[in-house]
């Protein structure tokens, strides 16, 4: 999530990669706050993480 919404669903510059999201030629209006859900289904155990990306 981005600032609360799909982050991949958000702009065409953004890309799932495995457990990764690309973000292509990084811009001022990609900062902002990213939180992403980790977790052992499994088990239950689940976990938000959650970042703050800055860019100048």
């Amino acid at each position: 999530l981005k600032d609360g919404n799909v982050a991949a669903e958000q702009c065409s510059r953004y890309h799932v990669d495995g457990f990764s999201l690309v973000i292509r030629d990084v811009a001022e209006e990609d900062a902002g706050i990213y939180t992403i859900l980790t977790g052992i289904q499994q088990y239950g155990l689940f976990q938000n993480l959650t970042l703050t990306l800055v860019v100048n």
